[in-house]
């Protein structure tokens, strides 16, 4: 027998997180290169984001011709889009005013663009797409302890994707993510068993 999902946030019905979806819209626009494996994965934090941020662009795959699209559009106007990976190139995140750019002049960065993979994928893909190594590039140096509970990493600094894009809206963009931590606890709950 098939599990029933929810028809509008394509949970399985007795995790149903309806109740507790409130969007918010980003001054900034989100997009998400997502691994294939990550998006099969039952504890990925992207689906969240889908859920709970109103502008966001998830773009599935690993190599450059999956994500030619994006790469044309960054390569014609690479003063509007950032990357927050740590790279050799990478300056760090908490530096670098958002706020002001998107308040100010024609070279606004208006999108932000994440990797959502394991790190080992990630790293892949970020070499795999030296597309990406052309635009301004942050790291977080000082980030939000992880409070992706679920999931384990071994890497300092290392937040899930979710938590990556809440830190970026809030600390920079002044926007009041509550809705969506509020969310990713609930998510969480359900796989504690609480």
């Amino acid at each position: 027998m098939s599990r029933a999902y929810c028809s509008a946030c394509h949970y399985p019905i007795n995790t149903c997180l309806c109740e507790w979806v409130k969007p918010i819209c980003s001054p900034l626009n989100i997009i998400v290169l997502q691994h294939p494996l990550e998006k099969k994965h039952a504890k990925n934090t992207v689906k969240l984001l889908s859920l709970g941020v109103s502008n966001i662009t998830v773009i599935e795959g690993e190599r450059e011709t999956d994500f030619a699209d994006i790469a044309n559009r960054c390569l014609t106007a690479p003063e509007k889009y950032a990357v927050c990976f740590p790279s050799e190139q990478s300056v760090p995140f908490e530096e670098h005013s958002v706020e002001e750019q998107v308040q100010g002049s024609k070279k606004a960065i208006s999108s932000v663009i994440f990797i959502d993979a394991s790190w080992r994928k990630a790293l892949k893909m970020w070499h795999l797409n030296p597309w990406l190594h052309l635009l301004p590039c942050w790291h977080f140096d000082s980030p939000p302890g992880n409070q992706y509970t679920i999931r384990k990493t071994s890497q300092k600094n290392s937040l899930s994707t979710l938590e990556a894009v809440v830190y970026v809206l809030e600390t920079q963009c002044n926007l009041d993510c509550s809705p969506l931590i509020n969310l990713f606890r609930h998510r969480q709950s359900y796989f504690k068993g609480t």
